[in-house]
Protein backbone atom coordinates (compact mmCIF):
# COMPACT_ATOMS: atom_id res chain seq x y z
CA UNK A 1 0.00 0.00 0.00
CA UNK A 2 1.10 3.48 -0.74
CA UNK A 3 -0.68 6.54 1.07
CA UNK A 4 -0.04 10.29 -0.20
CA UNK A 5 -0.08 12.13 3.26
CA UNK A 6 -1.19 15.34 4.51
CA UNK A 7 -1.46 15.95 8.51
CA UNK A 8 -4.13 17.75 10.11
CA UNK A 9 -2.95 20.76 12.56
CA UNK A 10 -3.87 20.62 16.02
CA UNK A 11 -3.35 23.78 18.19
CA UNK A 12 -2.58 22.89 22.02
CA UNK A 13 -3.08 25.09 24.65
CA UNK A 14 -0.75 24.56 27.50
CA UNK A 15 -3.12 24.43 30.08
CA UNK A 16 -3.55 22.47 33.67
CA UNK A 17 -6.77 19.47 33.50
CA UNK A 18 -9.87 20.59 33.56
CA UNK A 19 -13.08 18.19 35.03
CA UNK A 20 -14.75 18.44 31.86
CA UNK A 21 -12.32 16.62 30.42
CA UNK A 22 -9.37 14.42 30.58
CA UNK A 23 -7.09 16.29 27.72
CA UNK A 24 -4.54 18.29 29.07
CA UNK A 25 -0.87 19.73 28.01
CA UNK A 26 1.55 21.52 30.58
CA UNK A 27 4.87 22.91 29.73
CA UNK A 28 8.12 22.39 32.24
CA UNK A 29 11.17 24.47 32.85
CA UNK A 30 12.88 22.67 36.07
CA UNK A 31 15.88 23.27 34.84
CA UNK A 32 16.34 26.68 33.65
CA UNK A 33 18.35 25.61 31.05
CA UNK A 34 17.50 23.27 28.01
CA UNK A 35 15.61 20.01 28.26
CA UNK A 36 13.23 17.38 26.85
CA UNK A 37 11.07 14.17 28.44
CA UNK A 38 12.34 11.28 27.01
CA UNK A 39 10.11 8.72 28.67
CA UNK A 40 7.06 8.51 30.93
CA UNK A 41 5.46 5.79 32.95
CA UNK A 42 1.72 6.10 34.19
CA UNK A 43 1.46 5.27 37.74
CA UNK A 44 -1.45 4.97 40.03
CA UNK A 45 -1.57 8.50 41.00
CA UNK A 46 0.06 10.29 38.32
CA UNK A 47 2.83 10.39 36.11
CA UNK A 48 6.70 9.48 36.44
CA UNK A 49 8.90 11.94 33.92
CA UNK A 50 12.20 11.05 32.78
CA UNK A 51 14.47 13.59 31.21
CA UNK A 52 17.86 14.82 29.91
CA UNK A 53 19.12 18.67 30.21
CA UNK A 54 21.82 20.61 30.53
CA UNK A 55 22.16 23.10 32.71
CA UNK A 56 24.66 26.35 32.44
CA UNK A 57 25.42 27.73 35.96
CA UNK A 58 27.56 30.95 33.90
CA UNK A 59 27.69 32.11 30.40
CA UNK A 60 30.61 29.90 29.64
CA UNK A 61 30.38 26.51 31.85
CA UNK A 62 27.78 23.94 31.50
CA UNK A 63 27.08 20.23 32.71
CA UNK A 64 24.92 17.36 31.42
CA UNK A 65 22.18 15.92 34.05
CA UNK A 66 19.26 13.79 33.71
CA UNK A 67 15.60 14.26 36.15
CA UNK A 68 12.63 12.06 37.49
CA UNK A 69 9.66 14.44 38.02
CA UNK A 70 6.93 12.50 39.21
CA UNK A 71 3.55 14.41 39.17
CA UNK A 72 -0.27 13.70 40.22
CA UNK A 73 -3.77 13.52 38.05
CA UNK A 74 -3.96 17.39 38.92
CA UNK A 75 -0.33 17.83 37.17
CA UNK A 76 0.75 19.18 40.37
CA UNK A 77 4.65 18.17 41.02
CA UNK A 78 5.09 15.98 43.51
CA UNK A 79 8.68 14.63 43.50
CA UNK A 80 11.59 16.25 41.57
CA UNK A 81 14.88 14.28 41.81
CA UNK A 82 18.03 15.24 39.39
CA UNK A 83 20.66 12.83 38.71
CA UNK A 84 23.75 14.48 37.84
CA UNK A 85 26.31 11.37 37.62
CA UNK A 86 24.32 9.27 34.81
CA UNK A 87 23.06 10.08 31.31
CA UNK A 88 20.36 7.95 30.63
CA UNK A 89 19.69 5.33 27.72
CA UNK A 90 18.19 7.51 24.62
CA UNK A 91 15.32 5.10 24.35
CA UNK A 92 14.16 2.56 26.69
CA UNK A 93 16.04 3.28 29.42
CA UNK A 94 13.09 2.06 32.11
CA UNK A 95 11.58 -1.02 32.49
CA UNK A 96 8.99 -1.70 35.25
CA UNK A 97 8.68 -4.94 37.41
CA UNK A 98 6.44 -5.88 40.50
CA UNK A 99 6.28 -2.03 41.32
CA UNK A 100 10.22 -2.16 40.68
CA UNK A 101 11.93 0.36 37.99
CA UNK A 102 14.65 -0.16 36.72
CA UNK A 103 16.67 3.07 35.30
CA UNK A 104 19.53 2.56 32.98
CA UNK A 105 22.05 4.90 31.60
CA UNK A 106 26.12 5.42 31.52
CA UNK A 107 28.20 6.81 34.18
CA UNK A 108 28.87 10.41 33.20
CA UNK A 109 32.42 10.50 33.79
CA UNK A 110 33.20 7.46 31.84
CA UNK A 111 31.87 5.71 29.36
CA UNK A 112 33.04 2.24 30.27
CA UNK A 113 30.47 1.54 33.43
CA UNK A 114 26.80 1.53 33.27
CA UNK A 115 24.80 2.55 36.08
CA UNK A 116 21.60 0.81 36.72
CA UNK A 117 19.24 2.35 39.73
CA UNK A 118 16.57 0.28 41.23
CA UNK A 119 13.69 2.38 42.23
CA UNK A 120 10.00 2.44 43.34
CA UNK A 121 7.05 4.17 41.80
CA UNK A 122 7.73 7.05 43.32
CA UNK A 123 10.92 7.49 42.13
CA UNK A 124 13.10 6.98 45.16
CA UNK A 125 16.28 5.30 44.74
CA UNK A 126 15.98 1.90 46.24
CA UNK A 127 19.59 0.12 45.05
CA UNK A 128 22.33 1.01 42.63
CA UNK A 129 24.07 -1.32 40.34
CA UNK A 130 27.78 -0.83 38.94
CA UNK A 131 28.31 -2.73 35.55
CA UNK A 132 31.87 -2.88 33.90
CA UNK A 133 31.82 -6.32 32.65
CA UNK A 134 32.20 -5.93 29.43
CA UNK A 135 34.46 -8.68 26.65
CA UNK A 136 36.68 -5.66 25.04
CA UNK A 137 40.13 -6.07 26.12
CA UNK A 138 40.75 -2.70 24.45
CA UNK A 139 40.28 0.21 27.38
CA UNK A 140 40.14 2.84 24.52
CA UNK A 141 36.59 1.55 23.63
CA UNK A 142 33.68 3.26 24.81
CA UNK A 143 30.26 1.53 25.56
CA UNK A 144 26.68 2.83 25.47
CA UNK A 145 24.08 1.77 26.89
CA UNK A 146 20.97 1.58 24.71
CA UNK A 147 17.96 -0.61 26.37
CA UNK A 148 16.65 -2.96 29.49
CA UNK A 149 14.32 -5.45 29.38
CA UNK A 150 13.61 -7.75 32.25
CA UNK A 151 12.52 -11.62 31.93
CA UNK A 152 11.70 -14.11 34.77
CA UNK A 153 15.07 -13.38 36.97
CA UNK A 154 17.01 -12.02 34.58
CA UNK A 155 18.04 -8.89 33.01
CA UNK A 156 18.51 -8.06 28.91
CA UNK A 157 20.71 -4.67 28.46
CA UNK A 158 21.44 -3.84 24.67
CA UNK A 159 24.57 -1.98 24.02
CA UNK A 160 27.22 -0.74 21.81
CA UNK A 161 30.68 0.04 21.32
CA UNK A 162 32.48 3.23 20.21
CA UNK A 163 36.07 2.52 19.01
CA UNK A 164 38.87 3.01 16.15
CA UNK A 165 39.73 0.65 13.32
CA UNK A 166 43.00 1.95 11.85
CA UNK A 167 44.04 5.61 11.36
CA UNK A 168 40.62 7.35 10.94
CA UNK A 169 37.53 4.71 10.76
CA UNK A 170 35.42 4.51 13.51
CA UNK A 171 33.21 1.55 14.17
CA UNK A 172 30.04 0.72 16.67
CA UNK A 173 29.57 -2.84 17.08
CA UNK A 174 26.26 -3.64 19.08
CA UNK A 175 25.99 -5.91 21.79
CA UNK A 176 23.44 -7.66 24.17
CA UNK A 177 23.76 -8.79 28.30
CA UNK A 178 21.89 -10.89 30.06
CA UNK A 179 22.80 -10.73 33.59
CA UNK A 180 21.10 -11.01 37.21
CA UNK A 181 19.22 -9.30 38.93
CA UNK A 182 22.34 -8.26 41.26
CA UNK A 183 24.36 -7.11 37.88
CA UNK A 184 26.66 -10.32 37.65
CA UNK A 185 26.66 -11.51 33.80
CA UNK A 186 25.49 -14.55 32.41
CA UNK A 187 26.30 -14.32 28.73
CA UNK A 188 27.39 -11.34 26.51
CA UNK A 189 26.42 -12.03 22.48
CA UNK A 190 27.74 -9.68 19.65
CA UNK A 191 25.72 -11.48 16.87
CA UNK A 192 28.36 -11.35 14.30
CA UNK A 193 25.97 -12.72 11.57
CA UNK A 194 23.96 -10.28 12.26
CA UNK A 195 25.92 -6.94 12.66
CA UNK A 196 29.35 -7.45 10.89
CA UNK A 197 32.09 -6.35 13.38
CA UNK A 198 34.21 -3.06 12.71
CA UNK A 199 31.33 -1.11 11.04
CA UNK A 200 29.13 1.52 11.95
CA UNK A 201 26.33 -0.70 14.05
CA UNK A 202 23.68 1.14 15.69
CA UNK A 203 20.70 0.02 17.57
CA UNK A 204 17.93 2.05 17.72
CA UNK A 205 15.18 -0.31 19.43
CA UNK A 206 15.03 -3.49 21.59
CA UNK A 207 11.86 -5.32 22.32
CA UNK A 208 10.14 -8.24 23.91
CA UNK A 209 7.75 -10.50 22.22
CA UNK A 210 4.74 -12.04 22.89
CA UNK A 211 6.36 -15.39 22.79
CA UNK A 212 9.16 -14.90 25.26
CA UNK A 213 11.25 -14.73 22.69
CA UNK A 214 13.55 -10.91 22.25
CA UNK A 215 13.76 -8.22 18.49
CA UNK A 216 16.18 -5.84 17.98
CA UNK A 217 16.65 -3.07 15.38
CA UNK A 218 19.74 -1.46 14.05
CA UNK A 219 21.08 -0.03 11.07
CA UNK A 220 24.00 -1.13 9.82
CA UNK A 221 26.57 0.99 7.45
CA UNK A 222 28.67 -1.05 5.18
CA UNK A 223 30.83 0.83 2.44
CA UNK A 224 28.76 3.45 2.61
CA UNK A 225 25.54 1.56 2.46
CA UNK A 226 23.14 2.13 5.06
CA UNK A 227 20.93 -0.57 5.68
CA UNK A 228 17.92 -1.40 8.64
CA UNK A 229 17.96 -4.98 10.10
CA UNK A 230 16.06 -7.04 12.64
CA UNK A 231 16.88 -9.48 14.90
CA UNK A 232 14.65 -11.86 16.54
CA UNK A 233 16.49 -14.01 19.76
CA UNK A 234 16.04 -16.37 22.73
CA UNK A 235 16.31 -15.73 26.17
CA UNK A 236 19.60 -17.36 26.45
CA UNK A 237 20.81 -15.07 23.13
CA UNK A 238 20.57 -17.56 20.60
CA UNK A 239 19.63 -16.24 17.26
CA UNK A 240 16.06 -17.51 15.77
CA UNK A 241 15.91 -15.87 12.69
CA UNK A 242 17.16 -12.55 11.26
CA UNK A 243 16.09 -9.85 8.26
CA UNK A 244 19.66 -8.08 7.29
CA UNK A 245 18.29 -6.39 4.57
CA UNK A 246 14.78 -4.98 5.93
CA UNK A 247 15.32 -1.47 4.42
CA UNK A 248 17.61 0.66 2.50
CA UNK A 249 18.34 3.56 4.61
CA UNK A 250 17.45 6.43 3.37
CA UNK A 251 18.11 9.03 6.31
CA UNK A 252 20.06 8.93 9.47
CA UNK A 253 17.97 10.85 11.83
CA UNK A 254 15.26 8.28 11.13
CA UNK A 255 16.99 4.92 12.24
CA UNK A 256 14.42 1.84 12.56
CA UNK A 257 12.00 1.27 15.47
CA UNK A 258 9.79 -2.02 16.47
CA UNK A 259 6.93 -2.80 18.70
CA UNK A 260 5.60 -6.01 19.27
CA UNK A 261 2.23 -7.26 18.10
CA UNK A 262 -0.55 -9.65 19.61
CA UNK A 263 0.19 -12.37 17.35
CA UNK A 264 3.78 -12.65 18.95
CA UNK A 265 5.05 -10.73 15.79
CA UNK A 266 6.19 -7.29 15.68
CA UNK A 267 5.80 -3.60 13.22
CA UNK A 268 8.97 -1.99 12.30
CA UNK A 269 9.11 1.38 10.90
CA UNK A 270 12.20 2.99 9.03
CA UNK A 271 13.22 5.49 6.24
CA UNK A 272 13.28 4.34 2.76
CA UNK A 273 15.68 5.74 0.32
CA UNK A 274 13.40 6.13 -2.87
CA UNK A 275 16.73 6.21 -5.01
CA UNK A 276 16.90 2.35 -4.23
CA UNK A 277 13.32 1.51 -4.29
CA UNK A 278 12.41 0.47 -8.10
CA UNK A 279 8.94 0.33 -9.06
CA UNK A 280 8.04 3.73 -6.90
CA UNK A 281 6.92 6.98 -7.85
CA UNK A 282 9.22 9.10 -9.03
CA UNK A 283 11.54 11.25 -6.70
CA UNK A 284 10.85 14.21 -8.95
CA UNK A 285 6.96 14.18 -7.47
CA UNK A 286 7.69 13.00 -3.70
CA UNK A 287 9.88 13.28 -0.83
CA UNK A 288 12.93 11.16 -1.11
CA UNK A 289 12.60 9.24 2.07
CA UNK A 290 9.08 8.01 2.60
CA UNK A 291 8.51 6.38 6.03
CA UNK A 292 8.03 2.12 5.54
CA UNK A 293 5.77 0.05 8.22
CA UNK A 294 6.52 -3.72 8.17
CA UNK A 295 4.82 -6.25 9.99
CA UNK A 296 6.76 -9.80 10.80
CA UNK A 297 5.01 -12.45 11.78
CA UNK A 298 6.33 -14.35 14.52
CA UNK A 299 8.38 -16.73 11.64
CA UNK A 300 9.80 -13.62 10.32
CA UNK A 301 7.46 -13.57 7.04
CA UNK A 302 6.14 -10.02 6.09
CA UNK A 303 2.61 -9.81 6.25
CA UNK A 304 1.99 -6.31 5.41
CA UNK A 305 3.87 -3.15 4.32
CA UNK A 306 2.66 0.28 3.92
CA UNK A 307 5.03 2.89 2.63
CA UNK A 308 3.91 6.75 3.68
CA UNK A 309 4.20 8.98 0.60
CA UNK A 310 4.52 13.07 0.58
CA UNK A 311 3.76 14.79 -2.01
CA UNK A 312 6.53 17.68 -2.87
CA UNK A 313 5.15 21.00 -3.32
CA UNK A 314 7.79 23.40 -4.93
CA UNK A 315 7.92 24.91 -7.96
CA UNK A 316 11.15 23.21 -9.20
CA UNK A 317 10.37 19.92 -7.84
CA UNK A 318 13.99 18.38 -8.62
CA UNK A 319 15.52 21.06 -6.23
CA UNK A 320 12.62 21.21 -3.44
CA UNK A 321 13.27 18.65 -0.96
CA UNK A 322 10.21 17.57 0.42
CA UNK A 323 9.31 16.53 3.85
CA UNK A 324 11.12 14.62 6.83
CA UNK A 325 9.58 12.73 9.18
CA UNK A 326 11.76 11.45 12.22
CA UNK A 327 10.07 9.03 14.12
CA UNK A 328 11.16 8.34 18.01
CA UNK A 329 9.13 5.40 18.50
CA UNK A 330 6.03 3.08 18.34
CA UNK A 331 3.17 1.72 20.57
CA UNK A 332 1.09 -1.08 20.39
CA UNK A 333 -2.12 -0.17 21.69
CA UNK A 334 -4.31 -2.51 23.88
CA UNK A 335 -6.42 -2.78 20.61
CA UNK A 336 -3.33 -4.00 18.67
CA UNK A 337 -3.28 -0.65 16.63
CA UNK A 338 0.41 0.53 15.99
CA UNK A 339 1.26 4.24 17.12
CA UNK A 340 4.07 6.19 15.53
CA UNK A 341 5.25 9.01 16.88
CA UNK A 342 7.89 11.52 16.02
CA UNK A 343 8.56 15.28 14.41
CA UNK A 344 7.53 16.22 11.31
CA UNK A 345 8.64 19.19 8.71
CA UNK A 346 7.92 20.15 5.39
CA UNK A 347 10.14 22.77 3.66
CA UNK A 348 7.30 24.66 2.68
CA UNK A 349 4.59 24.09 4.31
CA UNK A 350 5.52 23.84 7.56
CA UNK A 351 9.44 24.41 7.57
CA UNK A 352 9.61 24.26 11.39
CA UNK A 353 9.22 20.39 12.91
CA UNK A 354 5.93 19.56 15.11
CA UNK A 355 5.47 16.84 17.18
CA UNK A 356 2.90 14.27 14.76
CA UNK A 357 1.46 11.16 15.79
CA UNK A 358 -0.32 8.11 13.53
CA UNK A 359 -2.03 5.16 13.95
CA UNK A 360 -2.70 2.01 12.04
CA UNK A 361 -5.25 -0.74 12.65
CA UNK A 362 -3.54 -4.24 13.42
CA UNK A 363 -3.83 -5.19 9.69
CA UNK A 364 -2.02 -2.34 8.38
CA UNK A 365 -4.88 1.07 7.44
CA UNK A 366 -3.62 3.94 8.15
CA UNK A 367 -6.42 5.55 10.52
CA UNK A 368 -5.31 9.34 11.03
CA UNK A 369 -2.38 11.20 11.23
CA UNK A 370 -2.01 14.60 13.10
CA UNK A 371 0.58 17.15 14.12
CA UNK A 372 0.97 19.41 16.92
CA UNK A 373 1.94 22.81 18.25
CA UNK A 374 1.98 24.37 21.15
CA UNK A 375 -0.09 27.47 21.14
CA UNK A 376 2.05 29.23 23.85
CA UNK A 377 4.89 29.25 21.82
CA UNK A 378 3.62 28.82 18.50
CA UNK A 379 6.31 29.93 16.25
CA UNK A 380 8.68 27.30 18.20
CA UNK A 381 9.50 23.57 17.05
CA UNK A 382 8.18 20.22 18.77
CA UNK A 383 8.64 16.86 19.05
CA UNK A 384 7.15 13.60 21.03
CA UNK A 385 9.83 11.25 22.42
CA UNK A 386 7.78 8.57 24.03
CA UNK A 387 3.73 8.18 24.54
CA UNK A 388 2.18 5.64 26.83
CA UNK A 389 -1.70 4.17 26.68
CA UNK A 390 -3.92 5.26 29.29
CA UNK A 391 -6.50 2.75 30.80
CA UNK A 392 -9.56 4.20 29.05
CA UNK A 393 -7.39 4.60 25.13
CA UNK A 394 -5.78 8.34 25.73
CA UNK A 395 -2.36 8.56 24.71
CA UNK A 396 0.06 10.78 26.86
CA UNK A 397 2.90 12.31 24.74
CA UNK A 398 6.18 13.34 26.26
CA UNK A 399 8.46 15.56 24.22
CA UNK A 400 9.81 19.05 23.76
CA UNK A 401 9.29 22.55 23.24
CA UNK A 402 11.85 24.43 21.78
CA UNK A 403 11.33 28.13 22.44
CA UNK A 404 13.20 30.22 19.66
CA UNK A 405 12.20 33.68 21.63
CA UNK A 406 13.99 32.62 25.14
CA UNK A 407 17.58 32.93 25.93
CA UNK A 408 20.09 30.61 24.46
CA UNK A 409 20.61 28.73 27.53
CA UNK A 410 17.26 28.39 28.11
CA UNK A 411 15.07 27.49 24.92
CA UNK A 412 14.02 23.93 25.45
CA UNK A 413 11.59 22.35 27.69
CA UNK A 414 9.96 19.49 28.98
CA UNK A 415 6.33 18.96 27.59
CA UNK A 416 3.64 16.65 28.48
CA UNK A 417 0.41 16.54 26.68
CA UNK A 418 -2.72 14.09 26.74
CA UNK A 419 -4.97 13.49 23.76
CA UNK A 420 -7.68 10.70 23.29
CA UNK A 421 -7.57 7.69 21.40
CA UNK A 422 -8.13 9.52 17.58
CA UNK A 423 -5.48 11.58 18.25
CA UNK A 424 -7.83 14.85 19.25
CA UNK A 425 -8.03 17.22 22.14
CA UNK A 426 -11.87 17.49 22.07
CA UNK A 427 -13.91 14.46 21.15
CA UNK A 428 -15.19 14.47 17.89
CA UNK A 429 -12.68 16.59 15.98
CA UNK A 430 -13.03 14.40 13.03
CA UNK A 431 -14.73 15.32 9.79
CA UNK A 432 -14.25 12.37 7.51
CA UNK A 433 -12.87 8.79 7.70
CA UNK A 434 -11.31 9.15 3.63
CA UNK A 435 -9.64 5.82 1.87
CA UNK A 436 -6.03 7.24 3.01
CA UNK A 437 -7.25 8.16 6.36
CA UNK A 438 -4.96 11.28 6.39
CA UNK A 439 -7.50 14.15 6.41
CA UNK A 440 -9.33 13.24 9.47
CA UNK A 441 -9.72 16.30 11.88
CA UNK A 442 -9.47 19.89 9.71
CA UNK A 443 -11.72 22.23 11.31
CA UNK A 444 -12.01 26.00 12.35
CA UNK A 445 -8.08 26.03 13.39
CA UNK A 446 -6.25 29.25 13.85
CA UNK A 447 -3.16 29.84 16.34
CA UNK A 448 -3.55 31.92 19.34
CA UNK A 449 -2.92 35.23 18.28
CA UNK A 450 -4.62 35.14 14.80
CA UNK A 451 -8.35 35.61 14.45
CA UNK A 452 -10.27 33.55 12.59
CA UNK A 453 -10.38 33.44 8.88
CA UNK A 454 -13.52 34.71 6.69
CA UNK A 455 -14.71 33.18 3.51
CA UNK A 456 -17.60 34.40 1.93
CA UNK A 457 -20.37 34.24 0.30
CA UNK A 458 -20.36 30.39 1.80
CA UNK A 459 -21.67 28.59 0.32
CA UNK A 460 -20.16 29.92 -3.04
CA UNK A 461 -20.22 28.71 -7.34
CA UNK A 462 -18.22 31.12 -8.70
CA UNK A 463 -15.85 33.30 -6.62
CA UNK A 464 -14.73 32.80 -3.49
CA UNK A 465 -13.62 36.16 -1.16
CA UNK A 466 -11.25 35.49 1.75
CA UNK A 467 -10.43 37.93 4.57
CA UNK A 468 -7.62 37.16 6.73
CA UNK A 469 -6.28 38.84 9.81
CA UNK A 470 -4.00 42.25 8.95
CA UNK A 471 -0.51 42.75 10.17
CA UNK A 472 0.23 39.20 8.97
CA UNK A 473 3.04 38.57 6.40
CA UNK A 474 0.74 36.41 4.32
CA UNK A 475 2.53 33.96 1.77
CA UNK A 476 0.80 31.67 -0.03
CA UNK A 477 -2.62 29.86 -0.25
CA UNK A 478 -4.32 26.26 -0.92
CA UNK A 479 -7.28 24.60 -1.11
CA UNK A 480 -7.75 21.34 -0.01
CA UNK A 481 -10.48 18.78 -0.40
CA UNK A 482 -11.77 16.15 1.65
CA UNK A 483 -9.07 13.71 0.83
CA UNK A 484 -6.20 16.26 2.14
CA UNK A 485 -5.07 16.50 -1.47
CA UNK A 486 -3.99 20.16 -2.63
CA UNK A 487 -6.37 21.16 -5.73
CA UNK A 488 -5.45 24.56 -6.24
CA UNK A 489 -2.44 27.23 -5.18
CA UNK A 490 -1.45 31.01 -5.45
CA UNK A 491 -0.08 33.78 -3.80
CA UNK A 492 -1.97 36.20 -1.05
CA UNK A 493 -2.49 39.49 -2.60
CA UNK A 494 -3.33 41.06 0.88
CA UNK A 495 -5.27 40.46 3.70
CA UNK A 496 -8.48 40.62 1.51
CA UNK A 497 -8.59 38.60 -1.62
CA UNK A 498 -10.93 36.38 -4.11
CA UNK A 499 -10.21 32.76 -5.53
CA UNK A 500 -11.88 31.56 -8.84
CA UNK A 501 -13.45 28.29 -7.33
CA UNK A 502 -15.53 28.11 -10.32
CA UNK A 503 -13.74 24.68 -11.34
CA UNK A 504 -14.74 23.07 -8.24
CA UNK A 505 -16.75 20.05 -8.11
CA UNK A 506 -19.97 20.65 -5.63
CA UNK A 507 -18.63 19.57 -2.18
CA UNK A 508 -16.43 20.55 0.63
CA UNK A 509 -13.15 22.02 0.89
CA UNK A 510 -10.84 23.76 2.82
CA UNK A 511 -8.71 26.93 2.48
CA UNK A 512 -5.75 27.39 3.95
CA UNK A 513 -3.18 30.22 4.30
CA UNK A 514 0.22 30.45 5.04
CA UNK A 515 2.49 33.51 6.63
CA UNK A 516 6.06 33.66 5.97
CA UNK A 517 7.04 33.37 9.15
CA UNK A 518 4.90 29.73 9.56
CA UNK A 519 1.89 30.47 10.77
CA UNK A 520 -1.21 29.15 9.35
CA UNK A 521 -4.87 29.40 9.26
CA UNK A 522 -7.52 27.01 7.90
CA UNK A 523 -11.44 27.39 6.66
CA UNK A 524 -14.45 25.54 5.39
CA UNK A 525 -16.18 26.22 2.55
CA UNK A 526 -18.95 24.48 0.02
CA UNK A 527 -19.48 24.57 -3.60
CA UNK A 528 -22.53 24.36 -4.37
Amino acid sequence: MKHIFSFLIFLILTTNISSQSTTFSKVFNKLNGNEYGVEIEIIDDGYLLSCLGIRFPTDTTYYGTDYLLKIDTELYEKKFKEYNNIKRCRINAIFEENDTLYYLGNDRETYNKWLLYKLNRAGDSLDLIIFDDFADEDTSVLHFAVAILLKDDYMYMAGRTWGKYGMYVYYEDMFIIKADKQGRKIKEERFYDFATPKRQNVERDMIKTLDGNFVVAITSLNHNDMTAKVLKFDEDLNPIWMDTSATPVGHPLTLPHVTPTQDSGFVMVNCWNDFKIKGYPSIVDYEGYPLVFIKYDVDGNKEWTDTLFMKRLGGNQRLEPGTRRSISGLLTAKNGDIIAYGEYQHPIIHPKERAFLLRYSPDGVLKWSHYYINADFPTSTTDILDVKEAENGDLICLGDVNNVDGEWNNTDYTWLFRVDSTGCMEPGCELSDTVTGVMVAINEIYFKEIKQIKLYPNPVDVVLTVELPQSIPWGYYSILDMTGKSIKTGKVAGNIFDVDVSSLHIGIYFLRALSKDGRMVVGKFVVE
